[in-house]
């Protein structure tokens, strides 16, 4: 957090100093401390405030008109079986079970935690504006 509100007041986005902290910890057991002690509190309450203060963030009024909602639903439908595909082909070239490659690609479209990051710093440093994120 501390490194968060350093990089947050020099000018850059708090995500950085929050990264850098993140590789600059050593491996041992200082390290193991850290994370013990502060696992909790991130994964608790400031991943779960994050995700909502994202959510707020998001207008979906800004969506206008049936032909965008069309493209939308096509782009999120082919990244989604995308993902899916490519694990499903991956798993099986590795000759591992159908379903656990399918439950493997399924758990990759869980994931959209750096996609809302880059996507958030890219609209708080005024790189990204509302008409281009849709």
């Amino acid at each position: 957090m501390i490194a968060g509100f350093i990089t947050d007041v020099i000018g850059t986005h708090s995500v950085f100093g929050a990264s850098v902290f993140g590789l600059i910890i050593p491996n041992g057991p200082l390290g193991l401390t850290l994370v013990e002690k502060l696992e909790d509190f991130v994964s608790g309450l400031l991943l779960p405030l994050f995700f909502a203060i994202s959510g707020l963030k998001t207008q979906i009024s800004a969506i206008d008109g049936a032909a965008t909602w069309g493209i939308l639903c096509v782009v999120i439908i082919l990244a989604c079986a995308g993902k899916v595909i490519g694990v499903v082909l991956v798993t099986l070239y590795y000759k591992m079970p159908f379903y656990e490659g399918l439950s493997l690609g399924l758990l990759m479209n869980a994931k959209g935690f750096i996609e809302m990051i880059v996507l958030n710093v890219g609209k708080d440093q005024k790189v990204l504006d509302e008409n281009l994120l849709l």
